[in-house]
């Protein structure tokens, strides 16, 4: 009752368990707010559905109450009450779903939505202007700083520092990927899984730090990929980078999946086919982090020769600021080319992937999901 900060991060833990709960009662990981959804035409499962959401609305409202600097004297007690009735919805909606559906939850493959113009998402070493609202809706709800890094012989040693560490972690990670035996039951199966995505997450930690001090150069001296060629090539090999990571991401996690059996329609991949896609995914992403290492060391050559670093800095944060103050709610700027999804399909370097899984077991996703 100390901490009252704990009320709402609580119900935030409380949300995560039962978007999980949503997905195993309903096979997707779709939100069911539209109409229709999986759920609502489910008139057995729906009405449990919709009192376990009523309830949890109400308790989020609660620990803001009670979360509050003045909160009121019953208002800990009232956010207890809440958080009983959404255990009631859980359990009501838990005992519905399992007579539907068994025991056994199911596998959602999962993915990355594709088609973004950027290689660092919002982020983008300081070229080409910025959507005023995203930016502020970012900086005012994770704290995102502006890159403000200089390119410099003693970040390039940094940075060849965290990729020997990221290297070293891929070595690892292929040290994993180890084909068993002809047979492989299930126990096996299970250890070979959570091996790989242990050293995948490794991989995933390390890759993090490093390509944050990436995404913190401050490239905005070189005006734009049309004065300087080699920003073009850097935006490639960065957004290439991306793509490693959540291919390599997606293989882990498909070595986790179910193993075809003599009774299976569809046989899928074998165990050794999917330990080799990984195996090409930590390749390629050991090999696009020398191409980015090379792309910065030519543009810290272009920035040592550029003198007006802090002019374009301080002209693009009064730019920015401007352009906030100008632009109206709906208004956007484009984006500058110099980072396009697209131009990083041409990239070489990254291996195909295995197959295409469905999210759901209702109706097959758009086209612009990548699948694992």
């Amino acid at each position: 009752k100390n901490c009252r900060s704990e009320y709402v991060a609580r119900a935030e833990d409380i949300s995560d368990h039962l978007r999980l709960l949503l997905a195993a009662g309903s096979g997707t990981t779709d939100n069911h707010s539209g109409q229709p959804s999986i759920i609502s035409t489910n008139k057995a499962l729906y009405p449990h559905f919709r009192d376990m959401m009523s309830k949890f609305s109400k308790l989020v409202i609660s620990s803001h109450i009670a979360a509050a600097d003045w909160p009121n004297a019953e208002s800990v007690q009232k956010c207890l009450q809440e958080a009983d009735g959404v255990l009631l919805g859980v359990f009501s909606y838990v005992e519905v779903a399992r007579q539907q559906r068994g025991e056994e939850i199911p596998r959602l493959f999962p993915g990355f939505v594709i088609g973004s113009t950027v290689g660092g998402s919002w982020q983008n070493n300081g070229l080409g202007p910025r959507d005023p609202i995203t930016a502020n809706f970012l900086e005012d709800e994770e704290g995102l700083m502006e890159p403000s890094a200089f390119l410099n012989s003693r970040l390039l040693e940094r940075l060849d520092e965290q990729k020997r560490i990221l290297v070293s972690s891929i070595r690892e990670l292929d040290k994993s990927l180890i084909t068993p035996e002809k047979i492989v039951t299930s126990l096996r199966h299970e250890a070979v899984s959570n091996n790989v995505c242990s050293a995948g997450g490794k991989v995933v930690e390390t890759f993090k730090m490093w390509i944050a001090m990436i995404e913190s150069i401050d490239l905005s001296s070189l005006g734009s990929s049309f004065q300087t060629p080699q920003l073009g090539d850097f935006g490639i090999n960065k957004q290439s980078l991306y793509d490693n990571i959540s291919d390599l991401i997606l293989g882990c996690q498909a070595v986790a999946g179910p193993l075809a059996d003599e009774w299976n329609e569809v046989r899928g991949e074998s165990l050794e086919n999917r330990l080799e896609y990984v195996r090409q995914c930590a390749r390629a992403l050991e090999t696009n982090s020398s191409h980015i290492g090379f792309s910065l060391q030519l543009l810290s050559e272009q920035v040592q020769v550029n003198p007006q670093l802090p002019q374009h800095a301080e002209s693009r944060t009064r730019e920015d600021s401007v352009s906030r103050a100008t632009l109206q709610r709906g208004e956007t700027l484009p984006y500058e080319r110099s980072h396009q999804r697209s131009e990083s399909r041409s990239a070489s370097g990254r291996p195909s992937l295995l197959s295409g899984q469905s999210f759901s077991e209702g109706d097959p996703p758009a086209g612009n999901f990548r699948k694992g």
